[in-house]
């Protein structure tokens, strides 16, 4: 029981990452309709520029999932799939964010 709530906040902590990335893809998808309805330059910049990235809270956020997954690895193995899902989630994101 304990091992199902703990693997399941890891699962939620996996998908945390990608919520912004999948605004951003929305919001791509829909800017073609908003250039229009744009009327300044400024604000056109504005509305292409991408999500803030804070290092300092995806660090930490790396960390805590890592730390959590490699404790409770030994008795959960599953925990080994889960933090590399979240690695691969992770720089996938990470890397779509600052080069696109």
């Amino acid at each position: 029981v304990v091992g199902a709530s703990i693997l399941t906040t890891v699962l939620i902590n996996l998908l945390l990452p990608a919520v912004p990335f999948f605004f951003a893809l929305v919001q791509r998808c829909l800017l073609p309709c908003l250039s229009r309805t744009i009327r300044t330059q400024a604000l056109l910049n504005e509305v292409f520029l991408g999500p803030e990235f804070i290092l300092s809270a995806r660090y930490g956020s790396f960390i805590a999932i890592l730390f959590v997954c490699f404790l409770y690895s030994s008795g959960m193995p599953i925990m080994l799939l889960a933090v590399s899902l979240y690695s691969a989630l992770a720089y996938i994101v990470d890397k779509v964010t600052l080069f696109r």
